[in-house]
């Protein structure tokens, strides 16, 4: 009939537009191809563009598993940049947001008021660098909206890096030396350097942020030889490369046990890991939670010192000491309201322990701060 025909070509219709995209929407051309992205208005009426799940690295996948990421390859088909990427893989909980995870996961989000420079001058750029105590979190715009930073002319991007293991094994070993989640962050910043000015923005002017585990992760880069040049201004909220919860000297005996977990071998690191790489990913995120510790701390798998094993290196040695290298780029420090607080669940639902904590508060306070305890093993 007539009217199952207007259905049927509407419908058509709409998986063309699905497929190929809309003349109406915004596209960016970048030096790998071209993406296509959405107009949006703010909370407050404000019009702006975004772009999600932008490939700024290969998939960190099979042989390139806890690797230094690796560029991506180019494409020939305008990406719909419509829909944040998946999380990076990490131990299943529950979000009050709909997530997808997946081991591919190298991408970001662009979002921008205008897509060309205003009045010839480029705006500055703001790189958020999510929390979740380098084993959980990403960059999802259910949690971290951009509305409000929007209400200024700034370009604000939005990214994922490995977690966990993917991110921080190391067993000293050439492709498995540790740190791969921050040269993920290099990678995504040179990204911004090369790419940023095509929506509007000024790579001379960008400021890395991050808040908790996030926070950390800029006081690292304030401090990597790596990344020198590659931001003018950090800002750290709640949380410091100092903290003990932040950095350790080494995981190999951490990727052993976890090996030994998994039925690997462990007579030499280099079977270990290449077992480690053929585990499916789920699998050896969700293993992650044999390390359980003090407050629920699930991942000991932390930034570390890396050995010069013909790789270009993030971490020579420990934050406090590579501090006394530090350039002259403006650094701002604080703290967020509350941060820490999940830590102190226990005690609400532990009626003994909440009154001993009432009664004499001190002794107990380096206990509930203490966020990682790392396990023996």
């Amino acid at each position: 009939s007539a009217a199952q025909s207007i259905i049927y070509i509407c419908a058509y219709l709409l998986c063309v537009r699905a497929a190929f995209g809309s003349a109406d929407n915004p596209r960016v051309v970048l030096n790998l191809g071209s993406v296509e992205g959405l107009e949006q208005t703010t909370v407050l009426g404000r019009t702006h563009y975004s772009f999600k799940g932008i490939p700024y690295a290969a998939p960190p996948i099979g042989n390139l598993r806890f690797k230094a990421p690796q560029p991506p390859a180019n494409w020939s088909d305008v990406l719909l940049a419509y829909k944040d990427a998946p999380a990076c893989l990490q131990p299943f909980r529950e979000v009050p947001f709909p997530i997808t995870y997946n081991e591919d996961c190298l991408y970001l989000n662009v979002f921008t008021p205008y897509l060309q420079p205003k009045n010839g001058k480029g705006m500055p750029v703001i790189v958020w660098f999510h929390g979740g105590k380098f084993y959980q979190g990403s960059s999802a715009t259910e949690k971290y909206g951009v509305d409000f930073l929007l209400m200024k002319d700034v370009v604000v991007v939005l990214m994922n890096y490995r977690l966990g293991i993917f991110g921080y094994l190391n067993m000293n070993l050439a492709g498995a030396q540790g740190n791969a989640a921050l040269k993920d962050a290099v990678m995504a910043l040179k990204w911004v350097q090369t790419e940023i000015s095509k929506f509007g923005g000024d790579p001379s002017l960008v400021t890395i942020v991050g808040d908790s585990s996030g926070s950390d992760m800029v006081s690292m880069l304030y401090y990597s030889p790596m990344s020198k040049g590659l931001f003018s201004r950090a800002v750290s909220q709640s949380g410091s490369s100092l903290s003990d919860t932040a950095f350790l000297p080494s995981t190999a005996n951490l990727g052993l046990k976890m090996a030994e977990a998994l039925d690997c071998p462990i007579d030499s690191p280099q079977s270990a890991v290449s077992c480690l790489r053929e585990v499916d990913g789920v699998t050896l995120a969700e293993k992650q939670k044999i390390f359980k510790g003090v407050k629920g701390a699930e991942n000991p798998f932390l930034p570390t010192i890396e050995q010069d094993l013909g790789e270009e290196v993030f971490s020579p040695d420990y934050p406090i000491k590579m501090m006394e290298t530090t350039g002259d780029v403006p650094y701002l420090m604080g703290f967020t309201d509350g941060e820490g607080l999940m830590f102190l669940k226990d005690p609400e639902t532990n009626p003994d322990q909440f009154e001993k904590i009432q009664e004499d508060f001190i002794p107990y306070l380096p206990v509930y701060m203490l966020e990682n305890e790392q396990p023996e093993v």
